[in-house]
């Protein structure tokens, strides 16, 4: 008897500090504050929140226009590349890095979690319709698979 108790006071102790420090990322959220995690590309984290660095936001700007006009991946991270502009943790950029700042809603300003979505935290970099159009446009070229191409059915 002695140790079910013990168990159902572990239970309950785990339970009470989860959810204070849930409600505490909500409530730091709701004020606008970053809750941690990786800086993105294109900001920075001053008096707990994240600022625009526009010498980055250029950089992702100029990703996203270029997407939107139709420049394929590994060009963009090529020229990048060649003009002797590194990422964030100082490397060449690459397809995969571009494609995931291509695929993420945080740059035009929308932060979606468990409890709700929220536009407060991330100031946009970039407007809505040139993320949905670069949306449509990554989706035209994802790639089908061989069993679609090949002329003689498996």
């Amino acid at each position: 008897m002695f140790e079910s108790i013990l168990e159902g006071y572990n239970k309950y102790y785990s339970a009470e500090p989860s959810a204070k420090v849930r409600r505490g990322l909500k409530e730091s959220r709701i004020k606008g504050n970053f809750t941690g995690g990786y800086v993105l590309y294109g900001y920075d984290v001053v008096n707990k929140k994240l600022v625009i660095n526009e010498r980055d936001a250029e950089i992702v700007r100029k990703i996203y226009t270029d997407c939107a006009n139709g420049v394929l991946l590994k060009n963009i991270a090529a020229e990048l590349n060649e003009q002797g502009r590194l990422t964030k943790t100082n490397t060449l950029w690459t397809i995969n890095r571009i494609s995931r700042i291509l695929n993420n809603e945080k740059y035009c300003g929308i932060v979606g979690n468990d409890d709700g979505i929220y536009t407060n935290i991330i100031p946009p970099i970039i407007d809505e319709t040139l993320y949905k159009q670069v949306g449509l446009n990554m989706g035209a070229n994802n790639r089908r698979t061989s069993h679609f191409k090949s002329p003689i059915p498996f």
